[in-house]
């Protein structure tokens, strides 16, 4: 997997600094998926690639706030809810 990984940043050169530190360590917010098992679990980076393996590279999303925090009317036209429904 580290190989496949340097080769992609190899050739696209601006996906380096989204999915890696300065120090060169995967970012903790990039999970990769060798046919849809979590690197995590395996080798990490060290996890080996067989031919027609499928590699995923997935960020972590979080965060946002709940639709009510934006007060009725957004809710109402982000939701095509009534303003009384948020």
């Amino acid at each position: 997997m580290g190989e496949a990984m340097s080769s992609l940043v190899a050739r696209h050169p601006d996906l380096r600094k989204h999915l890696y530190t300065e120090e060169g360590k995967l970012r903790a917010f990039v999970n990769l998926y060798v046919n849809d098992e979590d690197i995590r679990y395996l080798q990490k980076e060290a996890t080996a690639l067989k031919d027609g393996d499928n590699i995923s590279i997935v960020p972590s999303i979080a965060g946002g706030a709940g639709i009510a925090e934006f007060g009725p009317a957004v809710a109402a036209r982000c939701c095509k809810a009534s303003p009384s429904a948020a």
